[in-house]
């Protein structure tokens, strides 16, 4: 049976066992061989951020982003900025989804700079990062800043030849519809 298919529960038991056996590892281990089994902690706790998302439980899923978060921020440190991206990215849709977007804002941002630092401008990453800060601004009312997200998360698709019926080319493309005003404001 693939992991997959595995109840949400079951799921959850291994990943915390996975987490306990790291901890064991890492009480001892070699001081060199901590920043790698700190990225695996740090990324049990991602995947337990997973499973309570899709079981409903969004604030257990923030607290587990928000561990994934400030582990890899202590291991990016020794290995490099760039392991902080898709936990920087992860606590900010999290806390859009909660409607906290005063407070994912910043972290959007953080992820914004940090995709065009380490893959470039031009990068998919990069759009999607820039859509995803776009979606939470049109969420928060604030469609000025939302429409130049949004352009400029289209602008980096179309570089990459993104056809416009893919998902996220329309997800974008509607929701910079919703900033101009041309379409109500929807649940996202």
């Amino acid at each position: 049976m693939h992991s997959k298919e595995l109840p949400l529960a079951t799921r959850g038991e291994y990943a915390s066992s996975v987490l306990g056996l790291l901890d064991e590892i890492l009480d001892r281990c070699h001081r060199l061989q901590r920043p790698a089994v700190l990225q695996m902690r740090a990324s049990m706790f991602g995947e337990l951020g997973h499973l309570a998302r899709q079981a409903g439980h969004t604030d257990d899923a923030l607290g587990h982003y928000e561990r994934y978060l400030a582990l890899a921020r202590a291991v990016g440190s020794t290995v490099g900025d760039h392991i902080t991206l898709e936990p920087l990215s992860l606590v900010a849709t999290m806390l859009a989804s909660l409607g906290r977007v005063h407070e994912a804002s910043p972290m959007y941002a953080a992820a914004i700079e940090l995709s065009v630092r380490t893959v470039g401008p031009g990068h998919r990453s990069t759009a999607m990062h820039l859509i995803n800060a776009g979606i939470a601004k049109n969420q928060g009312g604030h469609y000025a800043d939302a429409v130049a997200l949004l352009q400029d998360g289209l602008a980096v698709l179309d570089q990459n030849d993104v056809d416009g019926r893919d998902d996220v080319y329309r997800k974008a493309a509607s929701q910079l519809d919703v900033a101009r005003g041309l379409l109500p404001p929807t649940k996202v």
